[in-house]
């Protein structure tokens, strides 16, 4: 996923993220948005798959919250910091 971007952080580190997962392109307009956009959807990951790969290389996350504005398109933000401080 993101293997260059763990080292540079310092442990204490913040890490911010709002983003568009897979699941956002799945349902309601997300779905016709897929269809009308050449995007390399097959390699974008879950918010689990992303949450997980946090946790897994020494992030902590701090908060977690799950946006879906009038039904639009669904999409994340979070805020980890790096362990070992």
């Amino acid at each position: 996923m993101y293997q260059r971007d763990t080292p540079v952080l310092k442990p204490g580190g913040e890490f911010i993220l709002e983003d568009l997962s897979r699941e956002s392109f799945t349902k309601d307009i997300g779905k016709l948005w897929r269809m009308l956009s050449d995007h390399p959807y097959g390699s974008m990951y879950t918010a689990a798959e992303f949450t997980g790969y946090l946790t897994r290389t020494g992030f902590e996350i701090l908060n977690y919250k799950e946006f879906n504005p009038l039904k639009f398109i669904r999409h994340f933000s979070l805020n980890a910091v790096k362990k070992g401080y």
